[in-house]
């Protein structure tokens, strides 16, 4: 029995009550009888689904190696067409989606997930999901999980991008010992060419190094990191 109340009396309504094919809605109403005898035209009420589109029943994260390894299970899903890994590194201040994991749709089984990241820099990572329904609808899923990634202790100069350089590149490096470090661009027959970077490096904490083509010949050049710990050398091709 569906009853509403207003401020003059309780309004009784019908029993009759219909699911849909689908079992996602259900809709109640009949003509209307109040206490007082009198009858009108009733109202038809559709109830929907109650439950979030996903039931999330743990999201787990942990340190492997220098990457994370994000796990979760799900109980029920309805409509879900991908789960969006977002993280938000040490630096930052809001979250980026790096990844996605496509969903079972609707489904009443238990499902699991698992997402791996790239390697990570040193500093606490944080992780979330962020839930996409077919029709395009995001719910955001479990709390954020952390990983903490330890300071690598060793001197490391890394080149990322593609090789040959025609623009720019992007270099990484860390020292294992505090104090000041510089990053210099030198020419085929050793002669600098320029100084990319001069800091005060912390020991653990990555930097990074921009270098641009611009005004450079094609050829080969080498990139050299000196610190306190030690030199390291990299070769660099740029193909103009």
């Amino acid at each position: 029995m569906i009853t509403a109340q207003d401020s003059a009396a309780f309004d009784e309504f019908g029993k009759a009550v219909t699911i849909s094919e689908n079992g996602e809605r259900g809709f109640a109403g009949a003509r209307l009888n109040d206490i007082n005898g009198s009858t009108d035209q009733g109202s038809v009420y559709a109830i929907g689904p109650s439950s979030l589109p996903v039931e999330l029943a743990k999201f787990t994260a942990r340190r492997d190696g220098r990457a994370a390894v994000l796990a979760w299970r799900t109980l029920s899903e309805a409509n879900n067409a991908r789960f969006e890994v977002q993280h938000r590194a040490p630096d930052a201040s809001s979250y980026a989606t790096i990844g996605r994991v496509e969903g079972a749709g609707t489904t009443t089984d238990a499902q699991r997930y698992r997402f791996r990241t790239q390697s990570l820099t040193p500093g606490t990572h944080r992780f979330r999901l962020r839930q996409v329904d077919i029709d395009g609808t995001t719910t955001r899923s479990g709390s954020p999980q952390v990983v903490i990634i330890p300071a690598e202790r060793r001197l490391t100069l890394r080149t990322t991008g593609s090789h040959p350089v025609q623009t720019r590149t992007t270099l990484r490096f860390m020292v294992k010992q505090d104090g000041p470090a510089t990053v210099a661009l030198y020419n085929a027959l050793g002669q600098r060419v320029k100084v990319l970077r001069n800091v005060k490096a912390r020991t653990g904490q990555a930097y990074t190094v921009s270098l641009t083509t611009e005004g450079l010949a094609s050829g080969m050049y080498f990139v050299r990191l000196q610190a306190p710990s030690g030199t390291q050398t990299r070769r660099i091709v740029v193909a103009r």
